[in-house]
């Protein structure tokens, strides 16, 4: 199962599923040096970042996030 960090709050982890559920947990069962958008796949009953479906995804968003930022100017 792939997670994504959505947020760390008051102690707590914040991951969203692929299907929009949100699962909380302590914060440290986190790996070291994980950071908000992070990607997270499950092995082993430990939570592993995956650096290659984080840079995908945060890549991807720059995108969008250009695409509606020049969508913008044009109106």
């Amino acid at each position: 199962m792939e997670y994504v960090l959505d947020r760390i709050e008051a102690g707590f982890a914040v991951l969203a599923a692929p299907d929009g559920a949100l699962l909380r947990l302590p914060s440290w069962a986190l790996p070291a040096g994980v950071a908000a958008g992070t990607v997270l796949r499950e092995a082993g009953g430990v939570l592993v970042p995956d650096k290659a479906k984080t840079e995908a995804r945060r890549a991807a968003l720059l995108t969008l996030q250009q695409k509606l930022l020049s969508a913008d100017g044009d109106a």
